[in-house]
């Protein structure tokens, strides 16, 4: 008797576990699908780091750019004074 109650649980648990497989399957699919997903971002955060770069790159340049401007048009006032200057003799 006591063997029949033991074949009857082997049997529970044998179906029981059949049931899982197809879980595991889904599970494995799932977890692939997010590590896909997550390579797919970190591959879109590459390049945005990369774009950050490059852009604060550019962004020094304009500013240099911009101070060197702002000398040479400093220096053509002080020019244009001078000029004012000789002319209003």
């Amino acid at each position: 008797m006591h063997e029949d109650k033991v074949i009857e649980k082997l049997i529970e648990h044998d179906a029981k576990l059949d049931s899982l497989i197809p879980l595991v399957e889904e599970f494995r699919e799932f977890r692939q699908e997010v590590t896909s997903t997550n390579e797919k971002m970190l591959t879109i955060m590459k390049r945005l780091d990369e774009d950050r770069h490059f852009i604060a790159a550019w962004i020094q340049r304009v500013e240099d750019d911009l101070r060197e401007t702002k000398k040479t048009v400093s220096l053509h006032e002080i020019e244009l004074r001078a000029v004012k200057q000789r002319l209003a003799m």
